[in-house]
């Protein structure tokens, strides 16, 4: 959506990306634009001076200083100033140093002192410390140290600006634990800057590596060839020390600068609005007059980016839910959870008592969104919100460009451009936020995507080098580099991007650019990505302490609480595992009904298992036709979701109870339902349904013509698949001579059979007994694999044991004990059967079975006797003890199931 937080998505990209940011760069030196006009520098002198101290007398040596004043002095040297770098200034140096500098800061446009050490708040002042200061007292420090306002003084004279940096906010060894920080100034002139490396009465943090975040963070966003405002900068700076200390740093700003623009890069161009239309007019949708792409480019000049944001937590933030407001924590709401009315009057109250924050605005632009994305207020609030020089109301222009929403016609050129000026304007979030529009909507431009991708990982964004990760794992078109692929998601998930941590625990799983699967560390990662709330994390660490080689019913406890954790906040895979859990009896107290329940969350969510196992569930409970019409409707929505078992299912239920699930409907219509879904089952490779079509077509089943070919067809499909069914029906169409296949029918059979399929067993026993004649060796090997498949619990087996053997053979006993008769029996169902076959063998003197000998084979082996007394209790035929004695009251009862007629005495 429009408004909501993205998540993140495959991308693309390709081969050229070098060439493609190349090419972005020259774009965004064309096109990155300010809505009003702005000077760009015309040749004068940039000087700056970079002072880092480390070597403190009687101290430990600050471990980064000097790399840092390194670090920024190149960078300032990169953008082109004139730097003079002192490393480890002294008192005795330290005033003429500042009083030369100040001297040359009067003919040049913009002076820069950079100092890199410790300082120290003195009655009520900010002082540089040289390395080797006296600080035994407080008139002894303030006599031998440099007050920040003769900094101030020595920058003052440059006629465009003067900055001075103050990376000094570090822990001091000379005061108190309670007293450390500096404290707040002002500016001693009308156009100074003074950026502190954190808040007053805060320290700055050295960092895991050679320079501080402070430091970086700076040198990144002058290196940044999008030209950042002075103003915006430092603020873009602030964010991201933020962002890499976890929140534990925030660089503080002073400006006092004049209402002109200040660039610190040479680069930074920009055009005016007549040439942003054309820009917008040459290609896409033209812009036509009084079109409302037009404008938006017709929003009145930007105010000074020196107005701080120092309103906090409203009710409007509340509502609305949103957390991005710059200085401001906690939006709270998920956005499926605004109530847009009651967000909309908050946010409209918010405006009214603060009516020079924009940004409320926005937030009730998003509030009309979420009620209305149509809405044509929506852009007006979002064009009143731009005046502000807020950078993420020029990124809501951009989606609204792109969507063409809110009355704003959709403008692809438009988005793209408005997108660079949002970074340019201190949101360089935007790049990725439309970077994925272009990805995900259709037409996709890859392109044009991966060039804001490779914009914002240049302004140092990190996850847009994982996003780029995501490329190219998921671009068919590219030859995959696990290698990279790692490293720009290693990148990421140093900062905490747990998106990029799960992703490599994927790889890791995989075995992706390392040398073999690594399933410990894949588990480590998405333990971690689960700890830092990225609920697909959690669900991925359930779901591999539940595949090998974890195994344990310890390690499907573990695998709970990570479902749980992301069941509970939305993901619903995990309610699935949940319900996976409970189901299969994985738990120590699995609950079906915890199972039931989970599996309902996950199935309303379109989780297509989850709705095909619950109605498994459900089938198994009632046989009812209620029960069998909810089923069918669960069994139907998975098979729409792509659910290939449940396919299945539902073309079985409507093959076989059509009329009751479907009672309106008529028969051709069930039946091309029927074939419908288990086409689409066996399209996805669904084993049974592939061979359920091809006895469709051999048995003439749901309205399908005989076609043995057809059938055969499908039964190769379904063997394929792993189906033996599918194996033995092809195999058996080809005995009975309906097909011509290439293999040997009777070695599939004998091959099923020594894979214990029960009914490959039979059939190959069968056939082979009907080839034998009185080959007395063959069909001892037919009866050897017809037992076989008696054993196996084919009941058919057993009958055909039982029965159609009975005194053929004098050297095999037919009845050993009643066995195979009995197994036959414990199926009340095959009672019936029983009775008719006896009542067969009666009609033939050669094949003669009187009702005493089974009853006195059976009597041998009393488990069997007792599963016979059972079978006639069921039927109603016998009322006395389940014992095994089979006397009087059983033969009684007996009779009655064979009647009186068919007895022999």
């Amino acid at each position: 959506m429009f408004f909501e937080n993205l998540v993140p998505k495959q991308t693309l990209i390709g081969n050229d990306a070098k060439m493609k940011i190349l090419c972005i760069r020259l774009l965004a030196i064309c096109f990155i634009f300010l809505l009003t006009p702005i000077k760009v520098f015309a040749g004068g002198e940039r000087i700056a001076l970079v002072i880092g101290n480390a070597a403190y007398e009687g101290e430990a040596e600050l471990r980064n200083t000097i790399n840092d004043a390194r670090l920024i002095a190149d960078t300032l040297s990169e953008v082109g100033f004139d730097v003079e770098i002192i490393e480890n200034l002294t008192k005795a140096d330290g005033p003429s140093e500042i009083e030369d500098f100040g001297k040359k800061a009067k003919t040049s446009e913009i002076a820069i002192i950079y100092f890199a050490g410790h300082g120290m708040e003195l009655a009520g002042e900010n002082y540089l410390i040289p390395v080797d200061a006296n600080v035994s007292s407080e008139n002894v420090t303030i006599r031998e140290s440099i007050a920040l306002e003769v900094l101030q003084r020595a920058v003052s004279g440059a006629s465009k600006a003067g900055l001075v940096l103050f990376d000094a906010c570090r822990t001091n060894p000379w005061v108190s634990e309670k007293n450390q920080g500096l404290t707040g100034v002002k500016p001693v002139a009308n156009n100074i800057l003074i950026s502190f490396a954190a808040q007053p009465g805060n320290v700055a943090y050295d960092g895991g590596g050679a320079n501080g975040p402070y430091a970086l963070a700076l040198s990144s966003v002058l290196k940044e060839k999008l030209g950042y405002e002075v103003g915006v900068m430092f603020r873009v700076v602030s964010s991201q020390v933020e962002a890499a200390t976890h929140g534990k740093q925030d660089p503080s700003t002073v400006v006092n600068l004049s209402p002109d623009p200040v660039y610190l890069s040479p680069e930074a161009s920009n055009v005016n609005s007549q040439s942003i239309e054309q820009a917008f007019s040459s290609g896409g949708a033209a812009v036509s007059a009084g079109s409302s792409v037009e404008e938006l480019l017709r929003v009145a000049p930007l105010r000074s980016t020196s107005d701080i944001d120092t309103i906090g937590l409203t009710e409007c933030d509340r509502q609305a839910g949103y957390t991005w407001r710059p200085r401001v924590k906690g939006g709270v709401r998920k956005w499926d959870d605004i109530d847009a009315e009651a967000a909309y009057f908050a946010c409209l109250q918010a405006i009214a008592d603060h009516p020079n924050e924009p940004f409320f605005l926005i937030l009730a632009a998003r509030s009309l969104w979420k009620a209305d994305d149509s809405d044509k207020r929506i852009f007006k609030y979002i064009k009143r919100g731009v005046q502000a020089d807020e950078g993420f109301a020029l990124e809501r222009m951009a989606n609204l460009a792109f969507l063409g929403r809110s009355g704003v016609e959709e403008n692809r050129d438009a988005a793209f451009l408005l997108a660079l000026l949002s970074a340019n304007n201190g949101y360089p979030q935007a790049l990725i936020e439309i970077g994925d529009l272009f990805r995900d909507n259709e037409p996709p431009d890859v392109e044009r995507a991966m060039d804001l991708y490779n914009l914002a990982k240049e302004a140092g964004l990190i996850e847009a080098s994982a996003k780029l990760a995501w490329a190219m794992m998921n671009d068919t078109s590219v030859k995959r580099n696990f290698t990279e692929t790692r490293a720009l998601y290693e990148a990421a998930a140093a900062a905490d991007v747990a998106w990029a941590i799960n992703n490599l625990g994927a790889m890791d799983k995989q075995g992706q650019g390392i040398s073999e699967p690594d399933l410990a560390r894949a588990l480590l990662r998405y333990e971690e990505a689960c700890s830092l709330d990225y609920y697909l994390g959690c669900r991925n660490a359930g779901d591999i302490l539940t595949n090998p080689p974890y195994r344990t019913t310890q390690n499907f406890l573990r695998a709970e609480i990570f479902y749980i954790k992301a069941c509970d906040n939305g993901n619903v895979l995990g309610c699935f595992g949940l319900g996976w859990l409970n189901d299969t009896n994985r738990l120590p107290n699995a609950d079906i009904e915890l199972a039931k329940s989970n599996y309902r969350l996950a199935c309303a969510e379109d989780v297509s298992g989850a709705c095909n196992n619950l109605a498994i569930i459900l089938f198994g409970e009632g046989n009812g036709n209620e029960t069998l019409i909810d089923t069918a409707a669960l069994w139907k929505k998975a098979c729409n979701l792509g659910d290939r078992i449940a396919c299945g299912n539902i073309g079985a239920r409507l093959r076989d109870h059509g009329s009751i699930i479907r009672p309106n409907a008529a028969t051709d219509e069930i039946n091309h339902e029927a074939f419908s879904a288990f086409e689409k089952g066996c399209g996805l490779q669904d084993a049974y349904s592939c061979n359920s079509l091809g006895n469709a077509f051999w048995n003439v089943e749901i309205g399908l013509e005989q076609d043995y070919e057809k059938a055969a067809s499908y039964y190769l499909l379904a063997c394929d698949g792993g189906n033996d069914w599918g194996c033995n029906n092809r195999a058996r169409l080809a005995l009975y001579g309906y097909i011509k296949i290439a293999d040997d029918p009777l070695e599939i059979l004998q091959d099923l059979c020594e894979r214990d399929h029960a009914p490959g067993c039979r059939y190959w026993g069968e056939f082979t007994e009907s080839d034998a004649f009185l080959d007395s060796t063959a069909l001892r090997d037919a009866h050897a694999a017809i037992e076989k498949a008696c054993a196996l619990g084919d009941a058919k087996s057993c009958r055909h044991l039982a029965f159609e053997y009975f005194g053929f053979d004098p050297e095999w006993n037919a009845f050993p004990h009643g066995e195979y008769l009995a197994r036959f029996l414990q199926s009340s169902d095959n009672l019936e059967t029983f009775a008719r076959d006896l009542d067969a063998f009666h009609e033939g003197e050669s094949r003669r079975m009187r009702l005493d000998e089974f009853l006195s084979a059976l009597s041998g082996v009393e488990p069997f006797a007792q599963e016979f007394q059972r079978a006639l209790k069921e039927r109603g035929l016998y009322d006395g003890a389940i014992d095994g004695i089979l006397g009087p009251q059983t033969r009684i009862a007996a009779e009655q199931l064979v009647g009186q007629s068919m007895i022999r005495n």
